[in-house]
Protein backbone atom coordinates (compact mmCIF):
# COMPACT_ATOMS: atom_id res chain seq x y z
CA UNK A 1 0.00 0.00 0.00
CA UNK A 2 1.28 3.45 -0.89
CA UNK A 3 1.42 5.97 1.91
CA UNK A 4 0.18 9.43 1.00
CA UNK A 5 0.60 12.73 2.78
CA UNK A 6 -3.10 13.52 2.33
CA UNK A 7 -5.08 14.05 5.47
CA UNK A 8 -8.50 15.42 6.24
CA UNK A 9 -7.02 17.66 8.91
CA UNK A 10 -5.46 19.88 6.22
CA UNK A 11 -8.85 20.19 4.52
CA UNK A 12 -10.52 21.19 7.78
CA UNK A 13 -7.81 23.82 8.47
CA UNK A 14 -8.14 25.50 5.06
CA UNK A 15 -11.90 25.07 4.58
CA UNK A 16 -12.85 28.72 5.21
CA UNK A 17 -10.11 30.17 3.00
CA UNK A 18 -10.89 27.66 0.20
CA UNK A 19 -14.57 28.55 0.36
CA UNK A 20 -13.77 32.29 0.32
CA UNK A 21 -11.45 32.01 -2.71
CA UNK A 22 -13.92 29.79 -4.57
CA UNK A 23 -16.69 32.35 -4.00
CA UNK A 24 -14.45 35.22 -5.17
CA UNK A 25 -13.44 33.25 -8.30
CA UNK A 26 -17.10 32.50 -9.13
CA UNK A 27 -18.05 36.18 -8.68
CA UNK A 28 -15.13 37.27 -10.88
CA UNK A 29 -16.07 34.81 -13.65
CA UNK A 30 -19.71 35.97 -13.55
CA UNK A 31 -18.61 39.60 -13.69
CA UNK A 32 -16.48 38.89 -16.78
CA UNK A 33 -19.35 37.07 -18.49
CA UNK A 34 -21.81 39.94 -17.89
CA UNK A 35 -19.27 42.63 -18.76
CA UNK A 36 -18.15 41.18 -22.10
CA UNK A 37 -21.51 39.84 -23.30
CA UNK A 38 -23.26 42.32 -25.63
CA UNK A 39 -26.66 43.63 -24.60
CA UNK A 40 -29.73 42.05 -26.18
CA UNK A 41 -31.27 44.12 -28.94
CA UNK A 42 -34.72 43.20 -30.21
CA UNK A 43 -35.03 43.21 -34.00
CA UNK A 44 -38.51 42.40 -35.35
CA UNK A 45 -38.66 40.09 -38.33
CA UNK A 46 -39.56 41.78 -41.61
CA UNK A 47 -40.94 39.47 -44.27
CA UNK A 48 -39.79 40.39 -47.77
CA UNK A 49 -41.16 39.00 -51.02
CA UNK A 50 -38.83 38.42 -53.94
CA UNK A 51 -41.64 38.77 -56.46
CA UNK A 52 -45.11 40.22 -55.96
CA UNK A 53 -47.84 37.75 -55.14
CA UNK A 54 -50.86 37.43 -57.38
CA UNK A 55 -54.32 37.23 -55.83
CA UNK A 56 -56.12 33.91 -55.93
CA UNK A 57 -59.64 33.86 -57.28
CA UNK A 58 -61.98 31.90 -55.05
CA UNK A 59 -65.04 30.08 -56.33
CA UNK A 60 -68.31 31.34 -54.85
CA UNK A 61 -70.10 28.00 -55.15
CA UNK A 62 -69.02 24.77 -53.56
CA UNK A 63 -70.33 21.70 -55.35
CA UNK A 64 -70.95 18.70 -53.14
CA UNK A 65 -70.87 15.29 -54.80
CA UNK A 66 -72.87 12.46 -53.25
CA UNK A 67 -70.68 9.61 -52.00
CA UNK A 68 -70.91 6.37 -53.95
CA UNK A 69 -73.24 3.72 -52.57
CA UNK A 70 -71.60 1.16 -50.28
CA UNK A 71 -70.33 -1.99 -51.93
CA UNK A 72 -72.22 -5.11 -50.90
CA UNK A 73 -69.95 -8.08 -50.50
CA UNK A 74 -71.32 -11.53 -51.21
CA UNK A 75 -71.96 -13.63 -48.14
CA UNK A 76 -69.53 -16.46 -47.58
CA UNK A 77 -70.80 -19.50 -45.80
CA UNK A 78 -68.42 -21.03 -43.30
CA UNK A 79 -69.17 -24.47 -42.01
CA UNK A 80 -68.73 -24.80 -38.26
CA UNK A 81 -66.23 -27.36 -37.04
CA UNK A 82 -67.62 -30.57 -35.62
CA UNK A 83 -67.49 -31.02 -31.88
CA UNK A 84 -63.95 -31.85 -30.75
CA UNK A 85 -62.47 -31.21 -34.23
CA UNK A 86 -59.47 -28.85 -34.42
CA UNK A 87 -58.86 -26.97 -37.66
CA UNK A 88 -55.11 -26.71 -38.27
CA UNK A 89 -55.31 -24.31 -41.23
CA UNK A 90 -58.31 -21.96 -40.93
CA UNK A 91 -59.65 -20.41 -44.12
CA UNK A 92 -60.35 -16.69 -43.89
CA UNK A 93 -62.37 -15.19 -46.75
CA UNK A 94 -60.75 -12.30 -48.64
CA UNK A 95 -63.53 -9.84 -47.81
CA UNK A 96 -63.26 -10.30 -44.02
CA UNK A 97 -60.97 -8.00 -42.10
CA UNK A 98 -58.72 -9.99 -39.84
CA UNK A 99 -55.92 -8.88 -37.55
CA UNK A 100 -54.07 -12.08 -36.81
CA UNK A 101 -51.16 -12.22 -34.40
Amino acid sequence: MVATSFSFDKLREHYSSGLRYSLLAALFIHFLIFYFTPAFEFKPYVFEFEEPMEPIELVDEIIFVDPPPPIKHPLVEIEPAAEGEIISDPVIPANVLYNGD
